[in-house]
């Protein structure tokens, strides 16, 4: 990562990213939160990670480059995509919901849980991979754990889906899991999963009948997200919010109804700059940290 005095190096003010969730999710996630699960994630990983002193800090003015363990380095990507969902649940999900379904089980399944417990009083979930063995593991997991997570094993994506006010699509897929008809008001659908051309985890009636969509980036998302495929089954792209709008304006975004939307669908492709933000804070809290053996 090359930082210089917290800006992108060697990039032009005019040129700079508009104000999406890169800068939204510093300004509206708890800074805590973030750094807490960083460096616990960081400072208490696997056997794998040898454990270094820390050099000393570089001079930001300069510009520094940053080597990580490959492992280290997928960490602060899982952290600012699940933070990324949980600022769009903190903002859009309804206050009480029902039970979070949860489609595919891998890690990101579980960074994605870890922090909307925290923006969400909901511990019912409902689990179902293509894979059942690792919807069975993560319940396992889940359930007796110090969240107070109630987690059961769905038969099917739509029994999970059913009645559920906040969607979780973690997957790799490449065609529709989640179809509009399952979705009941009022719903957040984080759609996560689709984040390069051709993949799809909703249908794109999904997108087309929502009260809101939101996007993080909306040039990335029309070629990578969700968003290309309703694009191409007639949507507007323009009528789709940038998270970091929804925040500026203080509402739902240009041209949104004054009433709460009830069916929101949160496309997420993510985007990179957010690692460079994580990677300052994390160097501003080592900074104030005495120097002592770390993973980092």
């Amino acid at each position: 990562l090359l930082l210089e005095g917290g800006a992108l190096r060697g990039v032009p003010p005019h040129k700079r990213p508009p104000r999406t969730v890169c800068e939204a999710a510093c300004a509206a996630v708890p800074t805590f939160m973030l750094l807490r699960q960083l460096r616990a994630s960081l400072l208490h990983a696997p056997d794998g990670l040898a454990s270094l002193a820390p050099p000393p800090l570089p001079d930001l003015r300069r510009g520094a480059r940053l080597h990580l363990d490959k492992t280290a380095q997928l960490l602060p990507c899982e952290l600012r995509t699940a933070a990324a969902g949980a600022l769009a649940a903190s903002l859009f999900a309804p206050a009480e919901p029902h039970h979070i379904a949860v489609i595919g089980c891998g890690v990101q399944a579980r960074y994605q849980l870890g922090m909307l417990a925290a923006v969400t009083p909901c511990r019912a979930v409902r689990l179902w991979s293509r894979r059942p063995e690792q919807a069975r593991a993560l319940a396992a997991e889940l359930d007796g754990g110090p969240a107070g997570w109630a987690a059961e094993v769905a038969p099917s994506a739509e029994a999970a889906c059913r009645g559920a006010g906040i969607v979780l699509t973690v997957t790799p897929a490449r065609s529709a899991i989640v179809r509009t008809a399952w979705l009941r008001r009022p719903v957040v659908v984080l759609a996560i999963g689709a984040d390069s051309a051709g993949k799809q985890e909703l249908e794109a009636g999904a997108l087309i009948e929502a009260d809101l969509v939101v996007v993080d980036s909306r040039a990335q998302c029309v070629d990578k997200g969700e968003l290309q495929h309703a694009v191409a089954a007639g949507f507007d792209p323009e009528e789709a919010r940038e998270l970091g709008e929804c925040i500026a304006e203080g509402g739902w975004g240009r041209g949104s109804k004054p009433s709460r939307p009830e069916l929101v669908v949160f496309d997420s492709t993510g985007v990179a700059i957010q690692d460079v933000k994580i990677a300052e804070l994390c160097l501003a809290e080592l900074s104030r940290q005495p120097a002592v053996p770390s993973k980092l």
